[in-house]
């Protein structure tokens, strides 16, 4: 298992590793399958899914919030209650702006995504979760899986929520035995696809997680 030694803080040097790594992390992911209205991804469809990927993990490095393994083989995105966020032109711009040519059922099933997920979010964490930090993507390299390197990174970003007297919440599809794993536990789950009849897929669970801050007995 990857000692704490060995994650680091990922510069854009790494940039287009973890690119490589999110994206074959997560090729059947359930959230991104249901957003993908195509039975193929198109050239455009693939192009801006990728660009999008580029500014979260970009935003990740510019706050210096993005942890990794392997030089990107694994790596943790996470936000802070106390973060600098990214310049609106560099990173919020582009996004609304790809964002702007989404078919119309994308558009669709992105709105069921945020209202079921506020209104999930707000009946689990509360009013108290702008206090807390956040894991928004961890992703693991295929070849890299069954080193440790995913539990490594989680607990990295833990220790650091555990030292600022933090709890953690995280979003997950697929990943609830993990993280009960590292200490989380299950507040809420938002069903998307139960009632879209374009969807023919099972539906998909989003499951919201919480860990509360661990408190050091020395203290």
């Amino acid at each position: 298992m990857a000692d704490s030694q060995s994650v680091a803080v990922l510069g854009y040097g790494g940039l287009w590793r973890a690119m490589d790594t999110s994206g074959r992390a997560f090729a059947h992911n359930a959230l991104l399958a249901y957003f993908n209205v195509t039975a193929a991804p198109n050239f455009w469809s693939s192009v801006r899914q990728r660009i999008l990927t580029l500014l979260a993990l970009a935003g990740g490095i510019y706050r210096r919030r993005m942890l990794a393994v392997a030089g990107g083989a694994a790596f943790v995105v996470y936000s802070t209650p106390v973060d600098t966020q990214p310049p609106w032109v560099l990173f919020r711009l582009p996004v609304l702006f790809l964002n702007w040519f989404r078919p119309a059922e994308v558009v669709k099933r992105m709105d069921e995504y945020a209202v079921a997920i506020r209104a999930q979010m707000k009946d689990a964490l509360g009013a108290g979760i702008g206090e807390m930090f956040e894991i928004q993507i961890l992703a693991t390299a295929p070849e890299a899986q069954g080193h440790g390197y995913g539990t490594a990174l989680v607990r990295a970003v833990t220790a650091k929520a555990d030292a600022a007297g933090r709890d953690t919440f995280v979003l997950t599809s697929g990943a609830r035995g993990f993280y009960e794993r590292e200490g989380f536990a299950l507040e809420g789950t938002a069903v998307l696809g139960v009632m879209n009849p374009t969807w023919s897929g099972a539906p998909v669970h989003m499951n919201i997680m919480r860990r509360r801050a661990q408190h050091s007995d020395l203290e």
